[in-house]
This record gives structure tokens, C-alpha cells and sequence, in this order.
């Protein structure tokens, strides 16, 4: 068994519960990985291994610190995936032209094979779509932590908003240093610009909210502190966003290995 083999293995005998057999064996995928793949490292880590990373951020509780870690991974997760849909078009274009040519040394796709290739390529959009929602979803939830913190930190939020939404300063230059930024359509900036809106109306309703239940003396900050505000104001939750996350790394690391399984002796390489 190869070393990616055994990664993946021991990866997937993992519940992500928190629990002390679970940490101990992170220790010793950690120290698995810091063996056989960082030391030689001569590219972008595995897929196996950015799932990982994900994963240990989301459950058993997401580590909301380590939000933009997790978009990151995200992004180079979409990355691979999209890899995988140019290659699954590829053999579907070898397929029709060498079963056009009937030749018969030529291996083709088996029918079921062709019906799991095919369907890489049409969910495409779909899957965009999931990704696109769940990167969404996260941003969303970080700023409303940041906004609805015990202590807030203005300054912390306006960094999280020039790097989540950049549209939100035209004063701000820099490049949009987190990843899901470098592959986006004009389609897709466009929905970026119109959830930055639909987050500075936010932010106005809640103050606004706040603003007209606050006690006398009371600090705005304590009243988003309410079960009554979570209830009326708060955008997507941290369910949906985790839930959406975890569904998304399933499907393209199932995907991924399914393709990978057809084609690893073949002349179509991942």
C-alpha cells in the first residue's frame, strides 16, 4: 500500500468527534503527513490531505479563527476539482473519437463508466454552485460573529470585509489576498458586490434594531447579545454553512477517487 493509500485510510477512519482516541490519532496523521509529503513536497498538497485540513476545522466545532485557513483550503480544494472535470471532458472526447474509429485494440469506457464521467462534467455548474454558497455562507457567518462579539472589534471586522467583499472600499488597493477571489466569472464578482449591499444593509437593520431595544445605558453591543436578535437577524447559520462544507469535500473527494480508480492504468492521467 502507498503512502497515499495509507493517508487516505487512516483519514477516513476518523469521526472528527473531539474524543482522546480521535487526538491521538491526529497526532499521528500529523506526523504521518510531516513524513511522507511535506518534507518531499514538490507541489500543491494532495486532495486527500486539503479535505483533512478542512475537516479538522469544521468539526467537532468549526474553528471560527481559522476562517480564512478554511477558505483557502476551500478554494485549492474547488481548484482540484475543476481539474478533474477538464480531465473527465477529455475522456469523453477520446472516447467518441476512438469509438467513432472502431478500431478494435482501442479500451473504451465501460457504460457505467461513461454515465460517471459524463455526470462530472454536466454537475459542473451545480457543483460550482454548492462551492460558490458555502464560501458565501462562511463569510457571511465570520462577519456576524465579528459584528456580534461580547468585545467587537471594529477594525477587525473592516479587515474581514475589504478581504471578504473588496467592492465594500473603492479606497482599498490591494489585491484580494484569500484565494476564492483568483477563479471568479464577472457573473461572480457581480454576486459578491450584491452580498457586500445585502451585508452593509445588514448591518444598518441590526444597529437600527439595536438602537430601539436598548435599554437606558445599555451598550449596543449587549443587545446582539440577545436570543431575540440571533432569532430576527442572524443570516445563514453555522449548521448550514458546516452542513454545506462537509457535503461539498464528500462529493468532489468521492468523485476524485471514483476517477481515479477508472483511470489509474490508463493513458488518461489526474
Amino acid at each position: 500500500m502507498g503512502a497515499m493509500e495509507t493517508l487516505t485510510e487512516c483519514i477516513n477512519s476518523l469521526k472528527f468527534d473531539g474524543s482522546p482516541d480521535e487526538k491521538n490519532k491526529h497526532k499521528k496523521i500529523y506526523t504521518y503527513i510531516e513524513q511522507h509529503f511535506v518534507a518531499s513536497a514538490k507541489g500543491p498538497p494532495p486532495l486527500d490531505v486539503l479535505i483533512y485540513a478542512s475537516r479538522n476545522i469544521l468539526f467537532p466545532t468549526l474553528n471560527i479563527d481559522q476562517m480564512s485557513d478554511l477558505l483557502d483550503l476551500l478554494s485549492t480544494v474547488e481548484t482540484h476539482r475543476r481539474h478533474i472535470v477538464l480531465k473527465a471532458d477529455d475522456a469523453l472526447a477520446f472516447h467518441a473519437h476512438w469509438k467513432n474509429e472502431n478500431v478494435e485494440e482501442s479500451v473504451l469506457l465501460t457504460a457505467e463508466e461513461y454515465h460517471f464521467v459524463g455526470s462530472i462534467v454536466v454537475e459542473n455548474s451545480a457543483m460550482r454552485d454548492s462551492y460558490k454558497s458555502v464560501i458565501s455562507a462562511l463569510c457571511q457567518m465570520d462577519i456576524y460573529h465579528l459584528w456580534t462579539r461580547p468585545e467587537p472589534s471594529i477594525a477587525k471586522l473592516a479587515v474581514r470585509m475589504n478581504e471578504y467583499y473588496p467592492p465594500s472600499n473603492k479606497n482599498y488597493q490591494r489585491q484580494p489576498a484569500l484565494l476564492f477571489h483568483a477563479d471568479l466569472s464577472a457573473t461572480e464578482r457581480a454576486d459578491i458586490e450584491v452580498t457586500c449591499r445585502e451585508t452593509v444593509e445588514f448591518f444598518q437593520q441590526s444597529l437600527s434594531w439595536a438602537l430601539s431595544h436598548a435599554d437606558p445605558g445599555q451598550q449596543l453591543s449587549e443587545c446582539f447579545q440577545s436570543d431575540k436578535f440571533a432569532n430576527i437577524c442572524r443570516p445563514d447559520s453555522v449548521k448550514f454553512a458546516v452542513d454545506g462544507a462537509a457535503a461539498y469535500l464528500t462529493r468532489v473527494q468521492e468523485d476524485f477517487h471514483k476517477f481515479e480508480r477508472i483511470f489509474k492504468n490508463g493513458s488518461t492521467t489526474v
